[in-house]
């Protein structure tokens, strides 16, 4: 996109669902970093039945975060969101362009992190939605923690070369 055709985030304005603590901070964090107009709505889905209830009118899958887009489209899924934010504002800097030797990096990991790691926390929020027997929850709850300390440690060791920043894209 040229500079000419670079949307301008001061007039784009989008409503955010979630909660500090959840996916939706990186992305809040995102739309700082663009200088858009962001309305929040806190739902902390992992609070209870009634937080995911008031989530689902918006999304069905009744998580966050979810972002209503400028043109009223509806997009969840946080690496998904900061990958289309990040390209529709590739003046901020917040990833490397998709040209760039590292993109190939900076997409493994932004797909590594939700799908190693953070899905295992839908399962820990509420242990019954897959185990339903109380006496085996604390073995399920022991077990994710030692999978996501197991994935956290990979990350760590294969990403000690030195890795894309805001600032170092560029």
């Amino acid at each position: 996109m040229s500079a000419s055709s670079t949307p301008s985030s001061a007039a784009d304005r989008y409503t955010l669902y979630g909660a500090p603590g959840s996916g939706a901070t990186p992305v809040h964090a995102a739309l700082t970093l663009v200088g858009a107009q962001v309305d929040t709505v806190d739902i902390a889905t992992w609070e209870g039945e009634a937080e995911r209830e008031r989530v689902s009118g918006v999304n069905p899958m009744r998580q966050v975060p979810a972002l209503v887009l400028p043109s009223g489209e509806l997009m969840t899924e946080s690496a998904a969101i900061l990958v289309w934010l990040a390209d529709r504002y590739p003046h901020a800097g917040l990833c490397p362009a998709p040209d760039h030797p590292l993109r190939a990096r900076y997409l493994r990991w932004m797909v590594y992190l939700p799908a190693a790691i953070y899905s295992l926390f839908w399962v820990r929020d509420d242990p019954s939605r897959l185990v339903p027997d109380p006496a085996a929850q604390p073995a399920m709850l022991e077990r994710s923690a030692e999978r996501i300390a197991h994935c956290w440690h990979l990350m760590a060791r294969k990403s000690a070369r030195p890795r894309p920043t805001c600032s170092a894209t560029r």
